[in-house]
């Protein structure tokens, strides 16, 4: 990974992505950001370790993240919280220019945390504000899907490690 398209945001918190990263296995490009560890001034190999496992998935998993998509965009309309349903249909329905890979931070786990957070081209009725995913992948597997809460901002390795 080529580390002049990577720049400390001006908190020293972050990594971010200065260009977009290509994801082969669904074939779009999004940015991306890595979240500092303690005492740490750039990502590390597990969190590299991490974005590269991801953005070497099987072709598959395509298929399965559609799925879930679809899923969530289904609970939304039966709620009542989306009606355009004809932006809110499987890969398409992303914007991906908007949309972000995080990859948290990791600590010494050995497993491999990446949040997958798409953000629609669906506003949600109750205000001005697109409809946004998240999907947690932990050692390439697919464990979380869900609106946006913001599980980056909390221990992804003590609350998702493997047990």
């Amino acid at each position: 990974m080529n580390k002049e398209n990577w720049a400390i945001d001006q908190y020293g918190i972050q990594i971010f992505s200065k260009r977009n990263i290509d994801i082969p296995w669904l074939d779009v490009s999004t940015k991306g950001w890595f979240e500092l560890e303690v005492d740490e001034s750039w990502w590390t190999k597990s969190q590299m370790r991490a974005l590269n496992f991801f953005l070497n998935l099987p072709d598959s998993t395509r298929q399965l993240l559609e799925l879930k998509i679809n899923e969530l965009y289904s609970i939304e309309i039966k709620s009542g919280r989306i009606t355009d349903t004809e932006n809110a249909k499987g890969l398409d329905s992303i914007n991906w220019e908007k949309s972000h890979i995080c990859i948290p931070h990791h600590y010494n786990s050995k497993e491999q945390f990446i949040l997958l957070l798409p953000e629609s081209k669906s506003i949600l009725l109750d205000g001005q504000f697109p409809f946004e995913m998240e999907f947690l992948f932990v050692n390439g597997k697919l464990k979380v899907s869900q609106e946006f809460n913001g599980i980056h901002t909390g221990n992804v390795v003590e609350a998702y490690s493997e047990k």
